[in-house]
């Protein structure tokens, strides 16, 4: 169990910077298309 505690933490150092960035991104296209489908 130790072993994958270990990739992990390793991945959300490099996980966050990217879902920071793709979390404004992503939310603003998801929201626009939802928007557009849902009306």
């Amino acid at each position: 169990m130790t072993e994958p505690q270990a990739p992990l933490a390793a991945d959300p150092p490099g996980a966050t910077v990217r879902v920071a960035r793709a979390r404004p991104a992503g939310l603003v296209a998801p929201d626009e298309g939802t928007e557009d489908a849902g009306g």
